[in-house]
């Protein structure tokens, strides 16, 4: 913090997604003995927070600022306790003001321009394309600085998400296997496994209007387009009408449909997985095997939780199926005959 180091935390908590832009922190230390100096950690200071593998190298996992600080204390001993969020944090809370400054511009140096103030850089993953310039970015007054890049980044079929650094990463859901696997009755501690399909429907029917074709000036009326997929998993009738907001309107009525069917039913599964030890995983996938849960295959990681207490060093990962990021096409839609699990959509 603020170029000082500051070890003996009792309690460690360290979260990131590539859902939640900024990762989260906190640590406590406990049992501090009268008389000891508390660290001289104040709310809005700079801090890094470094890790040890426990054969003397250590590693940046965040980089941002503290929220919060307090203290307690009783007959015997005081604790001292500290939350923070890396750097990403203030585009998150923070607003963009004045009129849009932006226009045809690349995604990623809207990005820069925008998180420039906050000395947020951005590092774009070499090897994707972010595709043809933005005309104008137009957003509502007050909103936040990220709702303003989430916006253009689920248009471009991107993630962004922080870096150990404090900066910011584009890129696109991971397809990399991380080198070993979660297996019950091998490394798993504990793990959990939810299905959950109050958004998940029998029918989909994308309606949307394309310019007619027609160039009798009498007939300007756009011609209207509707596209139905089914989903006969879902035993019950559920049908669901999609209007396609307007950015979205090149996409096909058949293939916005065919997503909407996979990508519901692929996010109504998700895992909770506990394994010793730490372990520093995001967007990348790992092999999972719970045969109590009747669960074998390939999943996301979608986020990490790594914790230090009495009971020692553990990561929790949160782990859904790949296809629940599947980006919203601009064409024809995914298929992979070999997922039968999702093969259902017609």
């Amino acid at each position: 913090v603020n170029g000082k180091n500051y070890t003996g935390w009792k309690t460690i908590d360290i979260s990131r997604s590539i859902k939640d832009v900024s990762g989260v922190f906190s640590l406590e230390m406990t049992d501090i003995l009268r008389g000891f100096d508390l660290p001289l950690i104040q709310a809005g200071d700079s801090c890094k927070i470094e890790i040890s593998d426990g054969e003397g190298n250590t590693f940046t996992v965040m980089t941002g600022y503290v929220d919060a600080v307090s203290a307690s204390m009783d007959a015997e001993s005081v604790s001292f306790s500290v939350q923070g969020r890396d750097k990403s944090a203030d585009i998150v809370d923070c607003s963009i003001l004045g009129t849009s400054q932006w226009k045809d511009i690349k995604f990623e140096d809207f990005v820069a321009q925008a998180c420039a103030p906050f000395g947020i850089t951005v590092n774009l993953d070499a090897r994707i394309d972010t595709g043809d310039k933005i005309a104008s970015v137009t957003y509502d007054q007050g909103v936040s600085v990220f709702e303003v890049i989430a916006k253009y980044a689920q248009l471009k079929q991107l993630l962004v998400y922080a870096l150990e650094d404090g900066s910011l990463y584009i890129t696109q859901v991971g397809t990399e296997n991380a080198s070993d696997a979660l297996v019950e009755g091998l490394n798993v501690i504990s793990a959990s496994s939810s299905s959950d399909w109050s958004e998940v429907f029998s029918l989909y029917e994308v309606k949307g209007s394309r310019p007619s074709t027609n160039d009798d000036a009498s007939e300007e009326k756009a011609t209207q387009v509707k596209a139905q997929a089914k989903d006969t998993r879902m035993t019950r009738y559920r049908p669901l009408m999609i209007i396609p907001d307007s950015e979205q309107k090149n996409v096909s009525a058949e293939a916005r449909s065919q997503w909407e069917a996979t990508t519901r039913i692929a996010k109504a599964e998700g895992h909770t997985v506990v394994r010793q030890g730490w372990q520093f995983v995001l967007n990348q996938l790992k092999t999972l095997e719970l045969p109590s849960f009747g669960v074998s295959g390939d999943y996301l990681v979608e986020s990490f939780r790594m914790t230090a207490n009495e009971d020692g060093k553990q990561t929790e990962f949160r782990l859904v199926h790949p296809r629940s990021y599947d980006p919203l096409p601009d064409g024809e839609v995914k298929k992979d005959d070999k997922d039968s699990k999702l093969n259902n959509a017609t």
